[in-house]
């Protein structure tokens, strides 16, 4: 009686558990789209200002921002893997401040192609008239407080957010694992309607298994006996239960086990009445 009190206990704190996971993701959900939201005002400030840098050159050009580049093509149409041509200014492995001009190479037989590479030139020019340094101090003046609101939201939802869901998780996988160990001691009966495989750690290999018990645990609690009862079938068709006896078997290989046992004999369970209800049916017919 005690012992189904405490599963009691311990399945409405799963319960519990649940719905507080529940309520954090929903909270993450929200940090995560003011995350977006921020991002993409950063990169449009940045966008515009690189805009701004090269003046005439790209004028009527998209910029397309990502971690450190800047990526620009015509309005609504994309040319190749990156573009017409992308900017790097951001900090190289972390340290050394890099100012890069990449562009794909084709034979310029076209009038796209001809004002590509005057474009480029004209871009080329005004990147070479600067330093990396003042590129990207030009791109990101007046941006530190929008990135220390960003790296904030961040560290929240990875942080805080993700640590509490992890621990919440954690805590519920426990108690299920201390169910099935009370299950397994007050002894776990599925009927022979649930008969499944059993496999622990290859200590207990078996199959038609529907009962299973601790009857000894060591001492210390890591080990114990465990009796299996599986559905033997004779050539004549007839049933009888097999009680086997194993010793020295690892409690939480026999609780993982027995999860999996568990798992399987309700998807069996579920299989034969549904193959029950579909003969009832033939036969009505």
């Amino acid at each position: 009686m005690i012992m189904k009190e405490s599963i009691k206990q311990a399945q409405k704190e799963i319960t519990a558990l649940q719905k507080s996971i529940e309520l954090v993701q929903a909270k993450r959900e929200e940090i995560s789209k003011e995350i977006f939201e921020k991002t993409q005002e950063i990169e449009n400030i940045k966008a515009q200002k690189m805009k701004d840098f090269l003046g005439p050159a790209v004028e009527g050009l998209e910029c397309k921002v990502g971690y450190g580049y800047f990526e620009f093509n015509k309005s609504g149409k994309r040319v190749g893997l990156s573009g017409m041509f992308t900017i790097r200014s951001e900090f190289k492995y972390g340290q050394e401040l890099t100012k890069e001009l990449s562009y794909y190479t084709t034979t310029c037989d076209t009038d796209d192609e001809f004002e590509r590479l005057e474009i480029i030139g004209k871009v080329a020019s005004k990147l070479r008239a600067t330093t990396a340094e003042e590129l990207y101090d030009f791109i990101n003046e007046g941006l530190e407080s929008k990135k220390k609101q960003l790296s904030e939201l961040r560290e929240n939802r990875t942080i805080v957010m993700d640590r509490t869901i992890r621990e919440m998780e954690n805590e519920i996988s426990q108690l299920e694992d201390d169910i099935v160990l009370m299950q397994l001691r007050e002894g776990i009966d599925v009927g022979k309607e649930g008969c499944a495989w059993l496999d622990v750690g290859r200590k207990i290999e078996t199959n038609n298994v529907f009962k299973i018990k601790i009857t000894e645990e060591s001492a210390s609690g890591k080990t114990a006996t465990v009796e299996v009862t599986s559905m033997i079938y004779s050539y004549d068709g007839d049933e009888k239960p097999w009680i086997r006896k194993f010793t020295r078997v690892k409690v939480d290989q026999l609780i993982e086990g027995t999860q999996n046992f568990l798992n399987q004999s309700k998807k069996n369970k579920e299989r034969r009445q549904a193959e029950k209800e579909l003969a009832d049916t033939t036969i009505t017919a």
